[in-house]
């Protein structure tokens, strides 16, 4: 099946808002841990469908940030998106209560209880607004990369279109190439720095409410980093300037004078 032939259409929030806190109370008021695992099942049945068509509609919307109808679908789960993330919350905290851990652990994995407990740590109801707001700044920033039409060797080319030109074996080519790929970021520095400028802000804001000292905090939450921390990845870095730079240095050094 191309991707072209998956199915998509506009879930409906209240349906699905209905259909999911039933079958919470259900999960909620469990006799037996079978019957919790059925009720779950049919909760990431309905997780499963949303996450499908949300990731169906962004990825078309990418392709062309133009069409009107996933447009609207955009702007639609820029919207609803932290109200279904609430809905998966509410979930979690019920799952994560469960005298019946050890069991679920074996049918759906330690790594779905740790994302769980990421999740919680990343949601609550009064940073929704904050949400919609940076989902909307977020779009702002693909549609503006989207709308490169950068002219270049007699015909308007994007920002992929124009990366083969800038890996060109010939200097010259590759110069011009990057040129215009860089001219197109120098005319939008503006708009890129205000769209960045406040997505500083709300990510911020959002980290401030969550309780995080800043974005970072939370950003690994988010990004579900179970196996590492800041400290680690700071070492890391460190390592990577000490050993790996000098060799890449060498090899670049190497790679121009080859292109001469």
């Amino acid at each position: 099946m191309k991707f072209s032939d998956f199915y998509y259409e506009r879930p409906d929030f209240l349906k699905i808002k209905t259909e999911y806190n039933f079958l919470l109370k259900n999960l909620n008021n469990s006799i037996n841990k079978e019957e919790e695992y059925e009720y779950i099942l049919q909760i990431n049945k309905i997780r499963n469908n949303i996450f499908s068509l949300n990731s169906i509609s962004m990825i078309r919307h990418t392709i062309n940030t133009n069409d009107k109808f996933y447009n609207n679908e955009n702007d639609y789960w820029n919207e609803y998106s932290p109200y279904y993330k609430e809905l998966d919350n509410k979930f979690y905290k019920i799952i994560l209560k469960s005298k019946n851990r050890n069991f679920l652990e074996k049918k759906l994995s330690k790594q779905f209880f740790n994302i769980a407990e990421n999740s919680i740590k990343t949601f609550h109801p009064n940073i929704i607004k904050d949400l919609q707001l940076e989902n909307n700044l977020t779009s702002q920033y693909q549609k503006l990369i989207a709308s490169a039409n950068i002219y270049f060797k007699g015909e308007f080319k994007n920002l992929s279109n124009i990366t083969p030109y800038t890996l060109n074996n010939n200097r010259k080519t590759r110069k011009e190439a990057l040129e215009a790929k860089y001219n197109f970021f120098k005319e939008n520095e503006k708009k890129i720095d205000e769209i960045y400028h406040n997505l500083v802000q709300i990510r911020d804001k959002i980290s401030k409410k969550l309780g995080y000292k800043n974005f970072v905090e939370l950003g690994y939450i988010r990004m579900n980093r179970n196996d590492y921390n800041p400290q680690m990845v700071s070492n890391f870095r460190e390592q990577v300037k000490r050993y790996i730079v000098p060799i890449a240095n060498d090899l670049f050094e190497k790679q121009g004078k080859s292109w001469h």
